[in-house]
């Protein structure tokens, strides 16, 4: 499992698929979310082990190990600097939703209409 990668070349055309993370050989679980940060940081959701993990500045580490626990089922950025994220566990009792105060912007999406 990977984290890959294109280089957009136009607007309907992708450059070839480039590897850009190795999952495997960071952790044996699965990738379940992605989002960015207006400054680059990229939020990785997982379904065990660390909830969140963050890549800053080409370096991985837990985010909120202490505080957050899996599974990590999407995140979307609301208004201001909250990223809110969706733990759906099998357990009734601790699925939530869970708003983090992330004291930045996430990155602009384009998609929306």
């Amino acid at each position: 499992m990977g984290i890959w990668r294109n280089e957009i070349i136009s607007e309907d055309s992708l450059g070839t698929n480039e590897l850009f993370l190795n999952w495997d050989e960071y952790a044996c679980n699965t990738i379940t979310a992605i989002t960015f940060s207006a400054d680059g940081d990229m939020y990785i959701g997982t379904d065990m082990g660390d909830a969140i993990t963050v890549l800053q500045n080409g370096n991985l580490r837990p985010f909120y190990k202490e505080i957050l626990y899996p599974p990590t089922k999407a995140f979307c950025w609301g208004n201001g600097k909250y990223l809110y994220v969706i733990r759906l566990a099998s357990d009734v009792a601790t699925r939530r939703v869970i708003r983090i105060n992330m004291f930045k912007d996430g990155a602009p999406y384009y998609g929306r209409q």
